[in-house]
């Protein structure tokens, strides 16, 4: 029998060389691949003698032919820490990092990796034009999918937050309507009736609060989607109607961080200027005053500030 064929790069690190060891259990023809800049070939030497092993040592973001097809491709060549970024300065920045657009300002640029992580639960959310969206929280993730949403994706969303200026950011960054939590307290009903009847095409809980989630869940139409952004703290659980989870078909995810695809894509979004991302800076500070602008975000007096070191 053809045994399967897997290419693993940073083969020779330490996450790569585990990877390695499995595969090669599991019955795979492993092609590992490595440049040894910051791998050692002491983690994958056990494994050279073997015939479902090869090794190439290689650089890959130079081209390579592999003959014959793969089955999988594991990619994991990337320099592990900030020491590793000593070693090889340049191609670090040349692959890792992105140049600021002339003209645009630092403190909005300092928002392209939240955006990113936007950008990626959007796109996990499938939402077309005119779906009726709910989103939950009104801290600056809710607030940029309410943006993008409105702008970008002509959604008609609905915004709950328990801050009325930040409710108010909301809508001029597209909201349809507003709502605090605080004087609208039966979310679920006032979405079915904003709805007609129904409950909303997608649901995106921003707060990381359990309860809050349960909400998220309560909201969604049959066969709507629930996207569980906001990240809730460890050991934490939930409570779920399986009636409605199983019979209405809902899709219920969590989605986490970005990929580069969508940190460039968001930083080209901040560049276009097409969404006022600038709403969401309260005010800038020195970095001597960096606790107090942090305790100012935690009490939810600033939403993002802008810190800019002299």
């Amino acid at each position: 029998m053809q045994r399967k064929r897997v290419l693993i790069t940073g083969a020779a690190g330490f996450l790569g060389s585990h990877l390695c060891d499995r595969f090669v259990q599991e019955g795979f023809h492993v092609i590992a691949m490595d440049n040894l800049i910051t791998g050692r070939m002491a983690n994958i030497e056990h494994l050279l003698p073997l015939e479902q092993f090869e090794f190439y040592r290689q650089d890959v973001t130079k081209f390579i032919h592999i003959p014959r097809d793969l089955h999988y491709i594991l990619h994991f060549a990337s320099p592990a820490s900030p020491i590793d970024y000593l070693k090889i300065p340049a191609p670090i920045v040349q692959y890792n990092m992105l140049r600021v657009p002339m003209g645009l300002p630092l403190a909005l640029a300092s928002m392209t990796e939240p955006l990113a992580c936007v950008l990626h639960g959007l796109a996990r959310s499938h939402i077309k034009p005119h779906d009726r969206v709910v989103v939950l929280g009104d801290g600056a993730i809710g607030l940029m999918f309410v943006g993008v949403l409105a702008r970008e994706l002509q959604a008609q969303v609905f915004l709950w937050g328990g801050n009325n200026h930040r409710l108010q950011i909301g809508q001029q960054l597209g909201a349809s309507q507003i709502f605090n939590y605080h004087h609208v307290t039966d979310i679920p009903t006032t979405v079915r009736e904003l709805t007609d009847g129904w409950g909303a095409d997608v649901v995106i809980e921003a707060t990381g609060v359990p309860s809050v989630w349960e909400t998220a869940i309560s909201c969604s139409r049959p066969g709507g989607t629930v996207n569980l952004f906001g990240g809730c703290p460890k050991d934490t659980r939930i409570n779920i109607n399986t009636e409605q989870l199983h019979y209405d078909e809902l899709t219920v995810k969590g989605v986490f961080h970005n990929t580069p695809k969508y940190v460039r894509d968001a930083l080209s979004l901040i560049q276009s200027r097409r969404i006022a991302f600038e709403l969401l800076i309260s005010n800038q500070a020195p970095l001597e005053d960096l606790e107090q602008a942090l305790n100012d975000m935690k009490a939810r007096l600033a939403i993002k500030v802008a810190i800019v070191p002299h």
